[in-house]
């Protein structure tokens, strides 16, 4: 297939990925490709396969930005693509690091070219929160996100996590989780990251709320770790209490 033939943005999108968003392809295929203990010393024929499709795949986007480097859709693709499988095709921190700083480059032109795409400005944030470490701007951008599509609760809880975990905000990240669960009310995570948020030692009366919403994320995943855990928590915090 030469990319001449693709069309636009989307439609290349559509060709190279298939049926699935290219978060969800780099997600999958990059778990394809790691192994239990992190390394890539062996690569099974199928792997190899992999990888030769993925040097196919990043050529065409790189043909497609040469041809059309103002198309939204490609530098999306593109940047997603860089972003996941792009970290891990090879063991070069150096080609990593290339990798990701491509990726940012390529969403933040995306998102300057199409800033109305809840679904650009989300990955964007993603992108900046997990290879630039930049939590403050993608806490923006999920903002963004957030106020062009109220109703993802997708969005909401990664902010919600981000400002719980990294920036500390904890009014802040109580918010978003509440905005997330009322969307989303069996969102298991938020359940989970919620309740443990509610977790603090000295706040005796957030020790009964904390425990429903750690008990409601065991009844929708029974083998959550990070619910068990937080209900032990929970206990150990009651008894010390007493």
């Amino acid at each position: 297939m030469g990319v001449g033939g693709a069309g636009s943005g989307e439609e290349l999108n559509s060709q190279l990925l298939g049926s699935h968003e290219p978060s969800q392809y780099a997600w999958e295929h990059a778990q394809e490709e790691e192994g239990a203990d992190g390394e890539f010393e062996y690569v099974p024929p199928g792997r190899q396969r992999w990888h030769k499709r993925y040097e196919w795949v990043e050529e065409l986007y790189s043909q497609a930005l040469f041809e059309h480097p103002d198309d939204a859709s490609v530098l999306w693709g593109f940047g997603l693509l860089l972003a996941g499988p792009g970290q891990r095709v090879d063991r070069s921190h150096a080609r990593r690091m290339a990798c990701a700083r491509r990726a940012v480059e390529a969403l933040n032109k995306a998102v300057s070219l199409c800033p109305a795409s809840a679904k650009t400005q989300y990955e964007y944030a993603e992108v900046l929160r997990a290879h630039k470490m930049d939590y403050e701007l993608a806490k923006t951008h999920y903002r963004h996100a957030t106020a062009l599509d109220p109703s993802a609760a997708h969005v909401l809880f990664r902010s919600a996590h981000l400002s719980h975990y990294h920036l500390r905000e904890y009014a802040e990240a109580e918010a978003c989780y509440q905005s997330c669960l009322q969307r989303q009310p069996r969102h298991v995570e938020a359940l989970v990251h919620y309740g443990l948020l509610l977790c603090q030692p000295g706040a005796l009366e957030r020790y009964a709320p904390a425990q429903k919403l750690l008990t409601r994320a065991l009844e929708l995943a029974p083998l959550h770790k990070d619910a068990k855990l937080g209900l032990s928590f929970v206990e150990m915090l009651r008894l010390a209490a007493a």
